[in-house]
């Protein structure tokens, strides 16, 4: 059964039920004031008879003259066209004897002036039952000006919808999070760059495009943040929707209400990710700067050491050759043995000091031709034991294949590194400790090992042996040096785009592994 439509059969001035018309008793005039007496409309409707009441300010807010009897069509003509659809239903639902009976409707009344007036209008049924059933004999409501309400609400939605279109508007991305932190808002700028889409990115799902190692800190730190009520502002990586990462600003600030209790959450994301390189760019400089300022200090030191070592010798051989040339020629030849290997090992290290100063400059070349590496080791450890001293009880023992292993390098640069670490080999084992050469090869790879027994290189300290002036704790006390041979022979190495491995063990001895790639036609 539909209200909208129905007109009354009779209109009653003063319907059966109550109404301020009726004050022919001290209880109903004292209704009848307490109906009159407030700001709130009344009305009644009773479906039995259809009979219609409203009371004064119904009245008003209708727009209905006070001399006008009630009359339903008179106040649905003056309820706004867009406004009348779902009132009917609205009725038909309260009435319903199956339903709670209530009805609660927002709508906008026309008055002839042209004036909108919007009411909360609100009812509750009254059932009895009959011989037919449960049947609604009654509906009582009222009506309440909610015009200002109305404007305030229109008002903040033209608000939200003015800041959302300027926010949209902004590159950096925006959004805004209910009391416990959870997201419930972001600009367009959001999605474009995340390519997330709103369902996606509600709640906790902004958490997907900021970058894995960064969660954690980020989470800590918006906990922190929410539990002390403060502002955050911090740095981290948010995905772009081509999947780069790139660094933003993030700031985040609470809003609260007129009790001062936060309400809410406004955050905001700034690209930062060129500043942010720049700077990471500028502390690495400062650092190899500083790191380069260290190493010249180092080398500095060293090599003043160094050097000195074998001017000293040379000085003074020379002052004792002066002084023995007049007594005794048979001395002679031992003083300028001593004097010629002071000389080479001082021209190694002045050697080594250049090919640091190439490596740096890029300038350290390498002329490829076929190389037989048998060949190189045999004519090189022949060459290094000639350097030996006649005192020296070192023996260098070459095992080697038989044919030949040939390779494309650089002949000379590979014997300075067959070289190093036979140097290094004798100057780090005992006197008279064995050193072997051994020469392999793999399906692919030359092999060249240089084995000794020497005094080890401890576990820590193998990671950092072909650094530039590293020099292990137990060899800075074994021997003199730069720290610079077996940098010298990892360059030269990789150049020829091979591999060096050092198996060592400390107090037990060391093995350096050279392999290099075989030419095609020695495969």
């Amino acid at each position: 059964m539909s209200y909208s439509i129905r007109r009354p059969a009779a209109h009653h001035a003063q319907p059966s039920s109550f109404h301020a018309g009726t004050s022919d008793t001290p209880a109903n005039a004292a209704r009848a004031w307490a109906v009159e007496g407030f700001n709130v409309g009344i009305w009644e409707l009773n479906p039995v008879t259809n009979e219609l009441y409203w009371s004064k300010r119904a009245r008003e807010l209708l727009g209905v003259a006070p001399d006008v009897p009630e009359d339903w069509d008179l106040g649905w003509s003056a309820i706004h066209p867009d406004d009348r659809g779902w009132i009917p239903a609205a009725l038909d639902r309260a009435m319903d004897p199956l339903g709670d009976g209530h009805y609660h409707v927002d709508f906008r009344i026309v008055h002839p002036d042209g004036r909108i007036v919007w009411v909360d209008s609100r009812a509750r049924a009254v059932f009895k039952e009959t011989p037919e059933g449960r049947r609604a004999v009654g509906l009582f409501g009222a009506m309440l000006d909610i015009t200002e309400r109305k404007q305030a609400e229109a008002d903040v939605r033209q608000s939200e919808a003015h800041f959302h279109a300027l926010a949209d508007l902004v590159p950096d991305l925006l959004w805004s999070n209910n009391v416990r932190a959870k997201s419930e808002w972001y600009n367009q700028r959001w999605f474009e760059y995340t390519a997330q889409t709103s369902e996606e990115a509600r709640g906790d799902g902004w958490l997907e495009v900021i970058h894995p190692d960064d969660r954690e800190t980020v989470l800590r730190n918006l906990h922190i943040a929410v539990e002390r009520g403060a502002p955050l502002r911090h740095e981290h990586r948010i995905r772009r929707s081509d999947g780069v990462y790139r660094w933003f600003l993030v700031q985040v600030r609470p809003v609260r209400d007129e009790q001062g209790q936060i309400s809410s959450w406004y955050g905001a994301a700034t690209d930062i990710h060129e500043e942010r390189m720049a700077r990471i760019a500028a502390e690495q400089a400062r650092a190899e700067a500083e790191a380069a300022v260290h190493v010249r200090d180092q080398f500095l030191s060293m090599a003043s050491h160094e050097l000195r070592t074998p001017l000293t010798a040379l000085s003074g051989y020379a002052y004792v050759l002066g002084t023995v040339a007049q007594s005794s020629a048979g001395e002679i030849p031992k003083l300028t043995d001593t004097i010629t290997r002071q000389v080479e090992r001082l021209t190694r290290l002045i050697d080594r000091l250049l090919d640091i100063s190439r490596l740096q400059q890029g300038q350290l070349v390498i002329e490829r031709h076929p190389v037989d590496i048998v060949a190189l080791a045999a004519t090189t450890v022949a060459d290094f034991r000639a350097t030996l001293p006649a005192t020296s009880s070192h023996t260098v023992e070459l095992r080697c294949p038989a044919g030949h292993v040939l390779i494309e390098g650089d002949a000379d640069r590979l014997e300075e590194v067959l070289f190093n670490l036979l140097s290094n080999a004798v100057k780090y084992s005992p006197e008279g400790g064995p050193v072997h050469v051994v020469i392999g090869r793999s399906a692919a790879e030359a092999i060249v090992e240089v084995q000794d027994q020497g005094i080890g290189i401890p576990v820590d300290a193998q990671p950092h042996v072909f650094a530039a002036f590293y020099r292990a704790r137990n060899g800075r006390a074994q021997a003199p040096g730069f720290g610079l041979g077996l940098h010298i022979v990892g360059e030269i190495v990789q150049r020829h785009n091979g591999r060096i491995e050092v198996d060592s063990a400390e107090g037990v001895g060391s093995t350096f592994r050279v392999l290099l790639p075989l030419l095609d036609t020695a495969r």
